[in-house]
């Protein structure tokens, strides 16, 4: 009990701290883990269930189990479709809230740099370098993430240590805008998580009540069809192995010889005699009457 106890006082630890470091992450496998258990129960429900003909268990409870892989692929593919265009929108500076334009527009030439007018590639080359709290796990991203950052400190007038990391750069970068708006960072930060976790419930939303009905009927009228395939399979072998059968005690009883026809068989012929039967005289020769019937027919007619 004491193990259980331990084991349920890290789990809560884990997800409290893993939700306060990313809602959206909490969001999606919370609900995942929450569908993968429902499932689960559902499809225990159906095989202790005894009024349920065993029949029909095999199968409600693997089309049970194939619709809560579907509900939970659709969601997560879709929560994380969604958000990743949410955040994307914010960083490539297509949706950023009034105070970020009202500091773009006071600030406008450290913005677009020698360019003569602000386009959204640079606010989202801003946006990027105020979110810049770690590194990229690809290479790529990471030059890519190193021009933006050090592009924009430097129109802020942020130096520039080769020895530093791109983390450090936009940390100063940060505090350099804190003492221009001291709420700015805070701002885009929390609109950036935001529109992330927004955009994902969207997605879940979608993936429930849109995907996931027809692609679940497509599936389950596989599934059904599948099943109903491999029953004809089984009846058909069942049939050609009754053939087989039958046709096996046939050739056994053409074989086989009948019990009462090998007795018959088995008698011996009698041996033939050398006896002759005895000429019939002329005696025992028994000729038929002679009947003399005269010219006038017996059946005459009479004419009255």
């Amino acid at each position: 009990m004491s193990k259980i106890i331990e084991f349920r006082d890290k789990l809560l630890q884990t997800m409290t701290s893993f939700k306060y470091k990313d809602n959206e992450n909490f969001l999606r496998i919370a609900n995942a883990f929450n569908f993968s258990l429902l499932c689960g129960l559902q499809a225990v429900a159906i095989k202790i269930n005894k009024e349920v003909p065993e029949d029909s268990k095999k199968f409600m409870i693997p089309q049970e189990l194939i619709e809560g892989g579907i509900k939970i692929c659709v969601f997560m593919g879709a929560a994380l479709g969604f958000g990743f265009i949410g955040k994307g929108l914010v960083k490539s500076g297509l949706i950023i809230p009034h105070e970020v334009n009202e500091f773009i527009t006071k600030y406008e030439n450290k913005i677009a740099g020698n360019n003569k007018i602000v386009t959204n590639k640079d606010i989202g080359n801003f946006i990027k370098t105020l979110l810049c709290e770690e590194l990229p796990k690809e290479p790529k991203k990471v030059k890519d993430l190193t021009d933006i950052v050090n592009t924009t400190a430097s129109r802020f007038g942020v130096a520039i240590n080769p020895d530093k990391s791109i983390v450090e750069t936009a940390e100063a970068l940060r505090s350099k805008i804190n003492t221009l708006d001291t709420n700015l960072c805070k701002t885009v930060k929390n609109f950036h998580g935001a529109m992330g976790n927004l955009t994902n419930i969207a997605g879940m939303i979608v993936g429930l009540s849109i995907l996931t009905p027809p692609l679940r009927n497509f599936v389950a009228k596989g599934f059904k069809e599948h099943m109903k395939k491999g029953e004809l399979k089984k009846e058909e072998i069942i049939s050609q192995n009754a053939s087989k059968t039958s046709l096996n005690i046939l050739e056994n009883a053409v074989d086989t010889p009948h019990p009462l026809v090998a007795s018959f068989k088995a008698v011996e012929p009698l041996p033939k005699s050398n006896l002759t039967p005895p000429p019939l005289s002329n005696k025992a020769i028994i000729k038929p009457p002679v009947i003399n019937i005269p010219n006038q027919s017996v059946f005459q007619t009479f004419k009255i």
